[in-house]
This record gives C-alpha cells, structure tokens and sequence, in this order.
C-alpha cells in the first residue's frame, strides 16, 4: 500500500534527521520514542482510512493530531470549490472560541491561507509578530481571541492538487521542532487518503 509505503519513508527520514542522543540511556529511550511514534501513526492510519463517516474520520484525526504532536489545538481546512478564494475550517480539537472554529480565511494570507495556496508547510512562532505573512484585519481579530501564538500547517494533496491543510497551534510563542512538522506532513496525507476514500 503506497500510504503505508509513504509513513514508513518519512519516519525513518524523521529518525535519522533527528540526530540520536550520545549516552546508552538516553539513546535507549530515543529509539523506544522513534518505535511509539512509527507505530502509533502506522495504527492510526490503519483506523482513519477504514472509516466511511466523514465527521467521525475528521474529529479522530485533529484529536490523535493534537495528541501526536502534544499541542494545544489542531484543525483541518478545506479550500472553496466556488471559486471564492477561501478557505474554510471544518474540524478542529481544543479550540475554544466559535469565530476561530469556523473561520475563513483568504488563501494566501496568515499560515493556513499559505499553505492552502502553496502546497508548501509553514510556521510562525509568533503570529501577532510576524511581518513575513499576509494578515487580514478579520483574521487577526480572531486569533487574538483565541490566544493564538505558534502556528504551523501542512498541506493536504490530492492529485497534485491543494484541496486544504491540517494545522496545530500553541498558545504560547514558540517554534515547532522538525520532528512536529515530519508528523503533521505526515498525518496531512493520511487526512487526504482518509477524505479521497469517503468520496469514493
């Protein structure tokens, strides 16, 4: 199966990127990490393409995402078919406020809008601050509200085409790890598997 074929590929690209720690102990541990990590997103794409029930496949994977990835808060957006230029989230896991949980965003404009655009990842550690990305007045409204800080999203791909992105967030300014942006580029093509295989 290719999308088992594309896991294993990018977790052993994650477990020699992160470089091993030098002490047994410590090296003993890391590998045992890298095993729970290989073999938990392994199971749980097993379960997620399995499922038929749109709102139910989503709701498991924003959870085990968040929990994966140990964040406050993850979310998956799909792009406008209407040619409106939107993005729009669908599902989500430890968001608080009903604004943020169905929020549309321009595409192009803060993280989720870029990577919905450019079928590229992206971060900020800081979004309030960050002068690189496209704000929207409306947008930045919202995330102040809920207290949004660190952002990152990976892009869904479904026949070389952008159809969304799966995002985490934190709710306190910091970067996320190598390791957390493998994970969610991984979970994003389970989410795009898991979707294509509901419209079946």
């Amino acid at each position: 199966n290719y999308l088992f074929f594309l896991i294993e590929c990018r977790v052993f690209y994650m477990i020699i990127a992160d470089t091993p720690p030098a002490d047994y102990d410590s090296l003993v541990e890391w590998a045992r990490r890298q095993q729970r990590l290989t073999s938990s997103i392994s199971e749980f794409a097993i379960a997620i393409t399995a499922i038929r029930d749109d709102s139910a496949a989503l709701q498991q994977l924003v959870a085990r995402t968040r929990s994966l990835l140990d964040v406050d808060m993850a979310y998956i957006s799909l792009n406008g078919t209407d040619g409106s230029g939107f993005t729009h989230i669908v599902e989500t896991a430890g968001v608080r406020t009903d604004a943020y949980r169905t929020l549309r965003m321009p595409l192009g404009a803060g993280v989720l809008g870029r990577v919905a655009e450019s079928g590229s990842p992206a971060q900020t550690s800081d979004y309030a601050s960050d002068t690189v990305l496209t704000h929207d007045s409306e947008v930045d409204r919202v995330v102040e509200a809920e207290g949004v800080k660190a952002i990152l999203g990976a892009p869904m791909k479904s026949r070389g085409k952008v159809i969304g992105a799966l995002l985490v967030a934190n709710r306190f300014a910091k970067k996320f790890t190598d390791e957390q942006v493998f994970i969610a580029e991984t979970l994003a093509n389970i989410a795009t598997v898991a979707i294509d295989n509901m419209h079946r």
